[in-house]
């Protein structure tokens, strides 16, 4: 098969893979121009980063004088709003894996109705944006909520009977809930492949179907369950939009701290402070997670194949199920789909019937210049966010795939060890004004792991023999990866590009904290409307939005 052809003296071999002039140019100009982008990518994280903890060693950065508010915080201070912010992290992420475990549970063993529906929402902590969710919860629950009215009305009374929305009870439900579909996902993926065989040995000597859970199936979920747990304690732990809204003066976070220390108060040395304490505190967990993530891959290689599902049965099973599905129901699906039902509220309403379906918000959005400019800087900001993380994405890929350095594995790690508040107070300090530009790699810097996990994904589903045979009947590995391995992730590949736009769609921390001149984009415009107390337009804008972003979770059906 493989032969010179001695008379004219090429290669005649019929079985290697040919070299397109087309493809071979987009290779020859993809790779470097990925490699730009991937270095400049990790540029916009690491400077912005190191630059946040000048000011500890510099009071050039001082800008205090300017306000005339001199922060009079000491070590005393940071400490009790750390232990704030890890208290209600640490709360929120133990009620997320409660409800998740009990959720994953039935995905994992049980066929019902709705269990696509109910997977599908692990992708709402992503591509549902924070500023919606927060909405979501004072519109179905806050004091004039939708739950309120109805109660009011049912019990006749004046109080509001549920008024939790504005504690530390409501930041943790809302965290809780917003975050559960992560715990979800992840322990039912590995719940459904347990083996049966030791449960079954157990249970035929005699062993109580309680006693094998707790002896068997529960510690071999540990690892998941972990996972889950600093994965959520992290977004929590930086979660920045729902504390400004929820918090009020008596509940501050570092992340919010540290935001006000930087745009409010201009004091650089204390934000520089907050900084390192978070920092300092998400390194310790991203070294516990990524210990636990290569335990749980090598736990997760040696199960087998998906066992059958069973029907619910039993009153206890139903029981259990029924009350896990209205919890669900109630504090995360009928609050995000009461942002609709808003949205056409009528407030001259004078009857129940004329109450909703009311379209004036609608009308008023529709003609508002405002909103036209913040949806295409959206759609804008969010096209190229997903492009540049894509491309830093694949060439990381295509680095990982060719070449065996094991110290660039962590490098996808780090962005979840710092914050969006604090990347941007980095920009800050380099630019007191930022721009469009500074937005869309600082954004990338952060998203782009999110990518590279989808496209990791479809990786590792190509058998190695396959890529071992594009290699060797290639003429180069630019080729077998552009003409091979990209093909082949072209699954990962959108899904990594509807990701990270779903996410640069919905964030609205970058842009509050890069404070672009004359920049809006609907996440704000929801943010400034909210904060104007006109709901009704801000349910608006939150459901275009959520169709902006909300074809991520169709897209999670599908693949379930």
């Amino acid at each position: 098969m493989f032969y010179k052809n001695k008379q004219k003296g090429r290669d005649t071999r019929p079985d290697r893979v040919s070299r397109p002039s087309g493809l071979l140019n987009v290779g020859r100009l993809v790779l470097p121009l990925g490699g730009l982008i991937f270095f400049l990518v990790l540029l916009s994280f690491f400077l912005p980063l190191i630059l946040s903890f000048v000011p500890l060693f510099s009071s050039r950065f001082d800008f205090s004088y300017i306000t005339g508010v001199k922060s009079s915080f000491d070590f005393s201070q940071i400490f009790r709003i750390a232990a704030f912010t890890v208290s209600q992290a640490f709360f929120s992420a133990a009620l997320a894996c409660t409800v998740g475990f009990a959720a994953a549970y039935f995905c994992a063993r049980k066929n019902f109705r709705g269990r696509k529906f109910l997977m599908a929402l692990s992708s709402v902590p992503l591509c549902v944006p924070a500023i919606i969710v927060a909405l979501s919860f004072i519109i179905f629950f806050g004091n004039n909520g939708i739950l309120n009215s109805f109660l009011k009305s049912l019990l006749n009374q004046d109080e509001p009977p549920v008024n939790f929305v504005f504690s530390m009870t409501g930041v943790i439900i809302i965290h809780g809930f917003y975050n559960f579909p992560l715990a979800m996902k992840t322990i039912s993926q590995v719940w459904e492949r347990l083996s049966e065989d030791e449960p079954n040995a157990a249970l035929l000597l005699g062993a109580s179907k309680f006693r094998i859970f707790k002896t068997i199936t529960f510690p071999a979920l540990l690892n998941s369950i972990a996972v889950s747990f600093l994965l959520i304690f992290l977004f929590c732990f930086f979660s920045f939009i729902i504390i400004l809204l929820f918090g009020g003066l008596a509940l501050t976070t570092l992340e919010v701290e540290l935001y006000k220390a930087a745009r409010t108060k201009l004091d650089m040395n204390l934000a520089a402070k907050i900084a390192l304490t978070e920092i300092s505190a998400a390194l310790i967990l991203i070294l516990i997670y990524s210990n636990l993530q290569k335990k749980m891959k090598v736990q997760n290689e040696n199960l087998k194949g998906r066992r059958e599902r069973s029907a619910i049965k039993g009153f206890g099973q139903k029981i259990f199920f029924s009350f896990t599905i209205f919890i669900i129901i109630l504090f995360l699906i009928a609050p995000l789909f009461s942002i609709f039902l808003h949205s056409t509220y009528n407030v001259n309403y004078t009857s129940i019937f004329n109450k909703f379906f009311y379209f004036k918000a609608w009308k008023n959005i529709f003609l508002s210049r405002t909103f036209w400019t913040a949806l295409w800087t959206s759609i804008k900001i969010g096209v190229l966010t997903a492009i540049v993380s894509l491309i830093a994405s694949l060439f990381f890929a295509y680095i990982t795939v060719f070449y065996n350095l094991r110290k660039i594995y962590a490098v996808p790690y780090l962005p979840l060890a710092v914050s969006s508040v604090m990347l941007g107070f980095g920009w800050l300090l380099l630019r007191p004004n930022g721009t469009e530009l500074i937005l869309i790699f600082a954004q990338s810097s952060l998203a782009w792991p999110f990518a590279w996990t989808q496209i990791q994904t479809s990786l590792l589903r190509i058998p190695q023999n396959i890529i071992n045979a594009a290699v060797l009947l290639s003429p180069d590995k630019k080729t077998a990866f552009f003409k091979v391995i990209v093909p082949m992730c072209k699954k990962g590949i959108f899904s990594a590009l509807a990701f990270v736009f779903a996410i640069s769609t919905g964030d609205a921390s970058l842009p509050i904290v890069l404070n672009i001149p004359r920049f809006n984009n609907l996440a704000l415009l929801i943010f400034d409307y909210a904060s104007s107390y006109r709901f009704v337009e801000s349910s608006a804008v939150a459901v275009v939005l959520s169709l902006m972003t909300g074809f991520v979770f169709f897209l999670q059906e599908k693949e379930i």
